[in-house]
């Protein structure tokens, strides 16, 4: 017997057991599919969703040029041994066509929850966590479920720019054991385009210890890190870490940035800096050969590189110790400033309006300090970066009002209930 309705279950929750005994089946798969909002992690082993359980299909209003997600939830009663996602194309009965390779399937791999630091009713078990290709998690054999557990399933729509507007329809097929179900597809396709340029500044860090989780330390797969932040408007860090302080990094680096610079998806890049010999401080020369090696790069292909650089330093107690903010800050501002008159007052065989363009940039590189307002630190800092709990209030946000960019901060800080990019 194979369930196909979207009624009631007998709630069930398995916490930090596991779902069912591991094994093939002998009897026919029950099963049923659902559709969640796609704000919701559904936890594999909870089964509380009665209330937020939607018919198994898909549809939204979206923009050309955009990417939105549905998810489905696939749920056993009994052991699935082997599911599979089918996406084909989408038409609008027109003649026009958003084709399958628009549509990516990925099945949600989960891990274990099991101490809630908190204290804010969110259950223990096993959260989605991570969105792997469907064609990966059934290479590696992970495409089965236990009876009693959930398995999402996260289908993402590129629209692509030139999209006609209407709605276009079709159909995913999810295939349970043999079985196939067909989950109806609408999207209402809008007239709104969304810019392929990314002018919305951010920083997130794609160094550490990340990329070598791969085992593969190369530019090449550092570089597929930072073009997937880019497809999804999200600016990395600095675009090589292993650059080193030597002229061949120096122009590595700015190869690169060029590179980057001319994505329109890319909206900014950090300048890489060295601490500077047995001090709380950057390297002056360091920072200096970097920006001239932009700005350099930015005269030969005729690209004002540096419009788009940011400088955001990390070094031990930048926060805390007051002589350590003045002493960056202030080395920061000597260099940018220093730079800028260089390039003004040299390369003369450089379009004029360029070098006056690339000066500029250099001096208005913005020095972002993750921290809030303070006014023991107000004489150093320009560039404000503060949690986001720091703009709650008008009189917080007004602290900010004079700073060019707004700049927010989210990391291990703040915690309930504001929002972060953590479980």
């Amino acid at each position: 017997m194979k369930r196909r309705t979207y009624g009631i279950l007998v709630a069930m929750l398995f916490l930090l057991s596991g779902c069912g005994e591991e094994g093939a089946s002998d009897v026919e798969s029950e099963y049923e599919i659902w559709s969640a909002p796609n704000t919701l992690k559904v936890l594999r082993d909870a089964h509380i969703y009665e209330e937020i359980k939607g018919i198994a299909s898909v549809s939204m209003t979206v923009a050309r040029g955009e990417y939105e997600s549905a998810q489905l939830i696939l749920e056993a009663e009994t052991r699935i041994d082997d599911f599979d996602v089918r996406a084909s194309g989408l038409t609008d009965g027109k003649g026009n066509v958003i084709s399958a390779d628009n549509i990516s399937v990925f099945a949600e791999k989960y891990i274990l929850v099991d101490t809630i630091n908190e204290q804010n009713g969110a259950l223990l078990g096993y959260y989605p966590a991570c969105l792997v290709p469907m064609e990966n998690y059934a290479a590696a054999g992970e495409n089965f479920v236990e009876a009693g557990c959930n398995q999402g399933l996260w289908i993402t729509f590129r629209i692509p720019s030139d999209a006609e507007p209407g709605t276009y329809t079709g159909a995913l097929q999810i295939v349970a054991d043999g079985e196939i179900d067909d989950i109806s597809v609408a999207l209402n396709v809008s007239e709104l385009t969304v810019s392929e340029t990314v002018r919305t500044k951010s920083v997130f860090l794609n160094q550490f210890d990340y990329y070598k989780g791969e085992l593969d330390s190369t530019l090449s797969m550092y570089k597929k890190y930072n073009d997937a932040l880019l497809e999804f408007r999200l600016a990395p860090d600095v675009l090589y870490d292993r650059q080193y302080a030597t002229e061949e990094g120096y122009a590595l680096y700015a190869e690169l940035a060029y590179e980057y610079a001319s994505n329109p998806r890319c909206s900014n890049f950090t300048i890489p800096y060295e601490k500077a010999s047995g001090e709380e401080n950057i390297d002056a020369e360091v920072m200096r050969n970097y920006l001239i090696a932009l700005a350099e790069k930015s005269f030969e292909t005729d690209t004002d590189i540096l419009a788009k650089a940011v400088f955001y330093c990390r070094l031990p107690g930048l926060k805390q110790i007051d002589a350590t903010v003045a002493n960056v800050c202030n080395t920061f501002r000597n260099t940018l400033a220093s730079v800028s008159r260089e390039i003004s007052e040299g390369y003369p065989e450089a379009d004029a309006e360029l070098r006056s363009a690339v000066a500029q940039s250099v001096s208005e590189i913005p020095n972002i300090v993750t921290t809030e307002w303070s006014e023991r630190f107000a004489e150093y800092i320009d560039c404000w970066c503060p949690t986001v709990d720091n703009y709650d209030t008008e009189a917080d946000r007004q602290k900010y009002a004079e700073q060019e960019e707004r700049w927010w901060y989210t990391c291990s800080l703040p915690k309930t209930p504001y929002p972060t990019y953590h479980m």
